[in-house]
Protein backbone atom coordinates (compact mmCIF):
# COMPACT_ATOMS: atom_id res chain seq x y z
CA UNK A 1 0.00 0.00 0.00
CA UNK A 2 3.26 2.40 0.94
CA UNK A 3 4.60 1.56 -2.71
CA UNK A 4 0.95 3.03 -4.38
CA UNK A 5 0.63 6.26 -2.14
CA UNK A 6 4.24 7.17 -3.02
CA UNK A 7 3.28 6.26 -6.95
CA UNK A 8 0.04 8.21 -6.12
CA UNK A 9 2.08 11.19 -4.31
CA UNK A 10 4.49 11.83 -6.98
CA UNK A 11 2.29 11.34 -10.09
CA UNK A 12 0.05 13.74 -8.80
CA UNK A 13 2.85 16.35 -8.37
CA UNK A 14 3.64 15.75 -12.13
CA UNK A 15 0.26 16.31 -12.78
CA UNK A 16 -0.06 19.58 -11.20
CA UNK A 17 3.36 20.48 -13.05
CA UNK A 18 1.61 19.65 -16.22
CA UNK A 19 -2.20 21.07 -15.70
CA UNK A 20 -0.38 24.18 -14.37
CA UNK A 21 2.12 24.80 -17.06
CA UNK A 22 0.61 23.50 -20.30
CA UNK A 23 -1.16 25.14 -22.75
CA UNK A 24 -4.83 23.90 -22.60
CA UNK A 25 -7.48 24.98 -19.83
CA UNK A 26 -8.78 23.17 -17.39
CA UNK A 27 -10.68 23.75 -14.50
CA UNK A 28 -13.44 25.64 -16.49
CA UNK A 29 -16.93 24.80 -15.49
CA UNK A 30 -19.49 25.28 -18.39
CA UNK A 31 -22.03 28.32 -17.73
CA UNK A 32 -22.12 31.12 -15.81
CA UNK A 33 -20.02 30.05 -12.87
CA UNK A 34 -17.64 33.22 -11.59
CA UNK A 35 -14.83 32.32 -11.26
CA UNK A 36 -15.11 28.78 -11.88
CA UNK A 37 -10.80 27.99 -11.72
CA UNK A 38 -10.81 29.07 -8.52
CA UNK A 39 -13.06 25.73 -7.45
CA UNK A 40 -10.71 23.76 -9.37
CA UNK A 41 -7.48 25.31 -8.09
CA UNK A 42 -9.02 24.25 -4.54
CA UNK A 43 -10.07 20.91 -5.43
CA UNK A 44 -6.91 20.37 -6.74
CA UNK A 45 -4.89 21.39 -3.59
CA UNK A 46 -7.34 19.88 -1.38
CA UNK A 47 -6.83 16.08 -3.35
CA UNK A 48 -2.79 17.26 -3.16
CA UNK A 49 -2.87 17.42 0.64
CA UNK A 50 -4.95 14.34 1.08
CA UNK A 51 -2.49 12.52 -1.49
CA UNK A 52 0.38 13.61 0.25
CA UNK A 53 -0.95 13.73 3.55
CA UNK A 54 -2.18 9.51 3.17
CA UNK A 55 1.61 9.15 1.80
CA UNK A 56 3.50 10.85 4.46
CA UNK A 57 0.97 8.74 6.99
CA UNK A 58 1.69 5.72 5.98
CA UNK A 59 5.81 6.17 6.76
CA UNK A 60 4.96 6.40 10.19
CA UNK A 61 5.69 3.27 12.03
CA UNK A 62 3.67 4.68 15.36
CA UNK A 63 0.77 6.17 14.18
CA UNK A 64 0.15 8.86 17.13
CA UNK A 65 -1.61 12.54 17.15
CA UNK A 66 1.37 13.95 17.36
CA UNK A 67 3.04 12.56 14.43
CA UNK A 68 -0.09 12.78 12.41
CA UNK A 69 -0.67 15.88 12.58
CA UNK A 70 3.24 16.61 11.86
CA UNK A 71 2.92 14.73 9.02
CA UNK A 72 -0.48 16.71 8.15
CA UNK A 73 1.49 20.28 8.18
CA UNK A 74 4.32 19.00 5.95
CA UNK A 75 1.59 17.87 3.34
CA UNK A 76 -0.16 21.20 3.83
CA UNK A 77 2.76 23.31 3.97
CA UNK A 78 4.32 21.58 0.76
CA UNK A 79 1.00 22.47 -1.11
CA UNK A 80 1.80 25.80 -0.30
CA UNK A 81 4.64 26.19 -1.56
CA UNK A 82 4.28 24.46 -4.54
CA UNK A 83 0.97 26.40 -5.16
CA UNK A 84 3.07 29.77 -5.29
CA UNK A 85 5.87 28.22 -7.16
CA UNK A 86 3.33 27.49 -9.76
CA UNK A 87 2.18 30.78 -9.90
CA UNK A 88 5.63 32.19 -10.04
CA UNK A 89 6.19 29.34 -12.65
CA UNK A 90 3.60 31.01 -14.66
CA UNK A 91 4.46 34.05 -14.50
CA UNK A 92 8.23 33.69 -15.41
CA UNK A 93 8.16 30.54 -17.63
CA UNK A 94 4.80 30.97 -20.39
CA UNK A 95 3.68 33.80 -21.75
CA UNK A 96 0.31 31.86 -22.17
CA UNK A 97 0.08 31.52 -18.39
CA UNK A 98 -0.26 35.11 -15.88
CA UNK A 99 0.33 34.85 -12.28
CA UNK A 100 -2.55 35.60 -10.11
CA UNK A 101 -2.88 35.92 -6.47
CA UNK A 102 -6.22 34.31 -5.81
CA UNK A 103 -4.95 31.19 -7.13
CA UNK A 104 -2.92 31.07 -4.80
CA UNK A 105 -5.43 31.80 -2.60
CA UNK A 106 -7.37 29.28 -4.11
CA UNK A 107 -4.51 26.94 -3.88
CA UNK A 108 -4.15 27.87 0.17
CA UNK A 109 -7.61 27.51 0.98
CA UNK A 110 -7.70 23.97 -1.05
CA UNK A 111 -5.02 22.32 0.99
CA UNK A 112 -6.50 24.06 4.13
CA UNK A 113 -9.74 21.86 3.40
CA UNK A 114 -7.56 18.91 2.59
CA UNK A 115 -5.41 19.39 5.98
CA UNK A 116 -9.02 18.97 7.73
CA UNK A 117 -10.41 16.99 5.96
CA UNK A 118 -7.06 14.44 7.20
CA UNK A 119 -7.08 15.48 10.75
CA UNK A 120 -10.48 13.88 11.07
CA UNK A 121 -8.99 10.05 9.71
CA UNK A 122 -6.83 9.88 12.57
CA UNK A 123 -9.08 6.64 13.63
CA UNK A 124 -9.07 5.47 10.18
CA UNK A 125 -5.03 5.36 9.45
CA UNK A 126 -4.64 3.81 13.31
CA UNK A 127 -7.02 0.98 11.77
CA UNK A 128 -4.85 0.63 8.57
CA UNK A 129 -1.64 0.33 10.01
CA UNK A 130 -3.33 -2.54 12.77
CA UNK A 131 -4.49 -4.07 9.54
CA UNK A 132 -0.97 -3.83 8.02
CA UNK A 133 -1.75 -1.55 5.31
Amino acid sequence: MRKALAFMAYAYVVFILIVSLSRFVIGVLPGEVPNSDKYAHAIAYMLFVIIWGAYLTSRLEIISKDNFIKQLVKAFLFGVVLGILMEIAQWLLTSYRQFDVFDMLANTFGAGLGLLIMRFSLKYFKLMKKSGF
